[in-house]
């Protein structure tokens, strides 16, 4: 009889220990996949960054080609080049706000969804790229 309740008490040990290593590798593997999600999004951010800085040097290079041609034009390529700054600098802001401010990995997944969110906000500068480039294409130089 004490054999049977010294083996229940081992195995009731030993699925103790295992749960506990379950829910150890269980929050091991969602810290994994915050990282992931946050270096998924960082990577798309830093490319959206680099096309909007890329968009901002043909907006400039316009403006100066234009300036003795058309100054109109160019005022209008130097706004839109300022505006897409003010934007660019103020998204690069308010990313480094967030990765300053948040420790990814303690966080609960819904906080750290809804931060990675708020990067994603920076896939807006494509459209902005994209009017840049339909803008340019549309200058004329007389």
């Amino acid at each position: 009889m004490i054999i049977v309740i010294l083996l229940a008490i081992s195995y009731l040990i030993l699925v103790w220990q295992l749960i506990n290593t379950l829910c150890l590798y269980r929050y091991s593997y969602h810290q994994l996949l915050l990282i992931g999600e946050k270096n998924h999004e960082l990577i798309n951010f830093y490319k959206t960054l680099g096309q909007s800085i890329v968009a901002l040097n043909i907006q400039l290079q316009v403006a100066q080609k234009l300036w003795e041609i058309n100054p109109i034009q160019a005022q209008e390529s130097i706004s839109q080049a300022y505006q897409l700054s003010s934007d660019l600098m103020q998204e690069l802001r308010q990313v480094v706000r967030i990765m300053n401010t948040v420790d990814w990995v303690e966080h609960s997944y819904s906080t750290a969804h809804q931060n990675l969110d708020i990067l994603g906000n920076a896939v807006a500068l494509k459209s902005k790229i994209q009017n840049l480039k339909f803008y340019d294409s549309h200058i004329t130089c007389r």
